[in-house]
């Protein structure tokens, strides 16, 4: 279980990194991501191992918020 500072952090990463492949795509680094979510590149490693998941993550959430996740998870 995340600490309440941990899952600070982790909003930020999200926030930042959904932010930055908005706007530019999935060729954004994940030291772009480090510097816009204001932490270290360690920091959003600890978090997320690959940058793969932290795309995947973003995009649930984003699913999620728009309440399309159902559909697009049982695409079968």
């Amino acid at each position: 279980m995340l600490t309440p500072r941990s899952q600070m952090k982790r909003q930020q990463i999200l926030d930042a990194a959904t932010k930055l492949f908005i706007q530019h795509g999935y060729a954004i680094t994940m030291d772009s991501i480090a510097v816009e979510a204001n932490v270290s590149k360690q920091t959003v490693y600890a978090h997320f191992k690959t940058k793969d998941e932290l795309f995947e993550t973003c995009i649930r959430a984003k699913c999620m918020e728009s309440q399309c996740e159902e559909i697009l998870l049982n695409d079968d």
